[in-house]
C-alpha cells in the first residue's frame, strides 16, 4: 500500500512539474497537433498509448503518426531532421539545451528513410527523457 501511495505521489509531482514547464497555450497546441495527426493517420489508440508509455511496436500507422507530429513541430522539413529546431524545442522543455544536444547526437541515427529515422529517433528520445511529444 505504501508503494502505491508513493507511486501516486511521484506521478502527481511529475504532472505538476509538466504543468509548470508548459503554458496553457503550449499544451493546447500539443493537443491540437496530436489530435490532427491522430485523425490523419488513424493510428490505433492502444498502440499509441503503449508508445507513450515507452512500449513501442513496429506499426506503420504509429510511424506515420510520429512523423506527422514531428512535421507539425517542425522537427522534420523536406524529408530531413532539423537538428537546431529539435535541440531548441527539446532544450526548452528539458530546461537544458546541452542535454538536448547530447540526446540528439545519441538518438538521430539515419535508418534509411525519414519514416524509420523519425520513429527510431522518437523512441530513443522518449526512452531517455520524459518528452511528451507523441
Amino acid at each position: 500500500m505504501k508503494c502505491v501511495r508513493f507511486s501516486l505521489f511521484l506521478i502527481s509531482v511529475c504532472c505538476l512539474q509538466l504543468a509548470e514547464l508548459l503554458t496553457v497555450e503550449q499544451i493546447k497546441l500539443l493537443d491540437e497537433r496530436r489530435g490532427a495527426c491522430l485523425q490523419e493517420t488513424g493510428v490505433d489508440s492502444t498502440v499509441l498509448e503503449r508508445a507513450r508509455k515507452r512500449d513501442f511496436v513496429d506499426d506503420q500507422k504509429l510511424k506515420e503518426h510520429i512523423l506527422c507530429v514531428a512535421m507539425k513541430h517542425q522537427f522534420v522539413k523536406d524529408g530531413e531532421l532539423q537538428q537546431q529546431q529539435i535541440i531548441k524545442k527539446v532544450g526548452l522543455f528539458l530546461e537544458d539545451e546541452g542535454l538536448a544536444s547530447k540526446l540528439y547526437a545519441k538518438c538521430s541515427k539515419d535508418q534509411g528513410n525519414i519514416l524509420d529515422t523519425v520513429f527510431f529517433t522518437a523512441q530513443c528520445f522518449l526512452k531517455t527523457a520524459p518528452i511528451p511529444i507523441i
